[in-house]
């Protein structure tokens, strides 16, 4: 076991009657996906079960995407960061909506950030931010 392991995480920015909402979920990585850069097949399915969680609340909710551009992310961050810090970010967030602040705050805990969108004929695609 690795001494401090990576988790490759998915983040959502909604909001539901001017209210914030910071979903987020993710998965350890093995041995050999923390050793690529970025684990894009670990960032896709951690993506995809974020997003069915959050389709899950639209059948009872309102929610809608705070930017477009920037509003899904998949991060890859130690266990301590992620367990120690990014519930502090996902507060600070909630309670300021200062979104810029926020990604730029969660590049100094992560040693990937990129954003998801997704292209019709390109499919899911990470760009970094």
């Amino acid at each position: 076991m690795m001494d401090n392991p990576h988790y490759i995480v998915a983040i959502s920015l909604i909001e539901n009657s001017d209210k914030r909402a910071m979903p987020f979920g993710g998965k350890s990585l093995t041995l050999k996906e923390d050793q690529e850069i970025f684990p894009e097949n670990k960032a896709k399915i951690v993506s995809l079960e974020l997003l069915f969680r959050v389709l899950e609340k639209c059948e009872t909710q309102n929610f809608r995407r705070i930017l477009t551009n920037h509003s899904l992310f998949v991060i890859k961050i130690s266990f301590d960061l992620m367990r120690s810090k990014l519930p502090i970010l996902k507060n600070k967030w909630i309670e300021t909506n200062e979104t810029d602040v926020f990604i730029n705050e969660l590049k100094d805990i992560s040693t990937i950030v990129k954003s998801i969108n997704f292209s019709k004929y390109d499919g899911i695609m990470f760009k970094e931010v």
